[in-house]
């Protein structure tokens, strides 16, 4: 008479094969959860990063010109590595450009990583349409860097911006640089 039933060693076979793939699979799962995590930190700092440098980027064509620094709020900016003092055309309710009036912009980098920003401030000329603001432009800063061609501040024709973007969670760190040159309104 034949058994048909299944033997002990089959049935430990069978279970230990269960248990490898298994254990494949759970791997292959954190093994991925890992790499999407670490993808999703790129994304957002690449994002803030090259939505900064846009900004900083437009801000900067406009200019007509660096200025050696301004008090903000009992606060002196003084353009350098870390800080850009600019002035852009004041303008009126229509938007229309006010001739011989400028209003001060300042970029300015904050704190130290993880809390560190760059931030824009806005000190309109009193006849400007132009609102004073202080905004956070980027955050999640690593370092801000600008460069200029001229060391003195009524030659500088371009201005190079470094930002660098870094965000830490858990184990995944990731960092995104952007370089550019900006060419200001005169030159």
């Amino acid at each position: 008479m034949k058994n048909h039933g299944v033997s002990i060693v089959e049935m430990i076979i069978s279970i230990t094969i269960l248990g490898v793939i298994s254990f494949i699979m759970v791997t292959i799962f954190f093994a991925s959860d890992r790499v999407t995590k670490g993808q999703q930190i790129g994304s957002t700092i690449q994002t803030e990063n090259i939505f900064g440098q846009n900004m900083m980027r437009k801000n900067l064509k406009d200019a007509t010109g660096i200025l050696t620094n301004v008090t903000i709020d009992a606060i002196t900016y003084t353009t350098n590595e870390q800080n850009l003092v600019f002035k852009v055309p004041s303008i009126n309710a229509s938007g229309d450009i006010i001739n011989s009036t400028w209003d001060t912009f300042v970029y300015t980098s904050s704190g130290t990583y993880p809390t560190a920003q760059v931030k824009l401030l806005i000190s309109p000329d009193a006849s400007s349409s132009r609102p004073a603001s202080s905004q956070v432009m980027v955050s999640l800063v690593d370092n801000l860097q600008f460069r200029y061609n001229s060391n003195t501040i009524s030659d500088i024709s371009y201005v190079d911006i470094t930002l660098r973007t870094k965000k830490t969670e858990g184990e995944h760190s990731r960092r995104f640089t952007t370089e550019t040159r900006v060419t200001l309104r005169n030159f």
